[in-house]
């Protein structure tokens, strides 16, 4: 086993993601193999001959795969992950030898062979020997890297991403049940709207498991962020019933205090630039 080029093998390398990590460490010189379902080698094998071993499979899968290949895990090795959540995740890779890192890009795999201009979350669970390869890595993928704990990380996604995509997919909800067509909501929508629809577009285009993992994977956890925003809309429709204006109005007052002349100066400029 070399630190300077190690043997990287990818647990999932015919997703989205499996497929731009395989490219981009072969990309940067490595010796790079990878498994999926129906491929010549099977997880097992990966694991076996593999001296840095990414977990990119979807999350529905992760902790089951993980923990049918801790027996095969050594001393020196180096396991990752690229999943959305990572509590349950980074637990069960912490049975295994191997030193353990939890990673999380922000974004679709861009079209691009780098990270720049996106955001990667990176949790060291048991990093020792590894921590110089590690950092090189994250210096060639160009992210914005931002350090945490895996409990922060979930409950972080849990507000930036959970309930945004509850929201959202409620909303296409409810514009599919209207009855009109996408393109008419569009005729009729302000430019705020179209960037909704935007939004809806984009979801729609990409795999329903993703979002079905993300909503369903979250738990108890997940409920209760649902819970929230279920009480915030009981909120707006109340005022809507008792036709109490000033509820809404001193919503609106309490959220922008909250939020600050900053930030909502600095959304609105990238608003208007899109």
């Amino acid at each position: 086993m070399s630190f300077e080029i190690p043997t990287v093998g990818i647990i999932g390398d015919s997703g989205a993601m499996g497929r731009w990590l395989k490219e981009f460490f072969k990309k940067q010189g490595h010796r790079v193999i990878g498994s999926s379902l129906g491929s010549e080698l099977s997880n097992r094998d990966v694991v076996e001959q593999s001296d840095v071993v990414i977990f990119a499979v979807t999350l529905e899968f992760m902790v089951p795969t993980i923990k049918d290949l801790v027996p095969l895990s050594r001393p020196g090795q180096l396991w990752m992950d690229v999943g959305s959540r990572k509590r349950e995740i980074v637990a069960e890779m912490l049975t295994s030898k191997a030193e353990v890192v939890g990673l999380h890009p922000l974004c679709a795999p861009p079209a691009r062979l780098s990270l720049a201009d996106e955001t990667l979350v990176f949790c060291p669970a048991r990093l020792a020997r590894w921590s110089s390869w590690v950092q090189q890595l994250l210096a060639r993928l160009g992210a914005t890297v931002v350090q945490c704990k895996e409990e922060y990380h979930d409950s972080m996604m849990l507000l930036t991403q959970n309930i945004p995509q509850a929201a959202l997919l409620a909303t296409a909800k409810v514009l599919a049940e209207s009855g009109h067509d996408p393109k008419e909501l569009v005729a009729f929508s302000t430019t705020s709207s179209k960037k909704v629809l935007a939004l809806i577009a984009r979801m729609l285009a990409n795999s329903p498991g993703v979002y079905a993992d993300i909503q369903v994977g979250a738990g108890e956890r997940g409920l209760a962020a649902i819970d929230a925003l279920m009480d915030s809309l009981r909120i707006i429709r109340e005022a809507i019933v008792d036709k109490d204006r000033d509820t809404i109005v001193l919503l609106f007052h309490r959220l922008q205090k909250h939020f600050g002349e900053e930030f909502i100066a600095k959304g609105k400029r990238s608003f208007v630039q899109d």
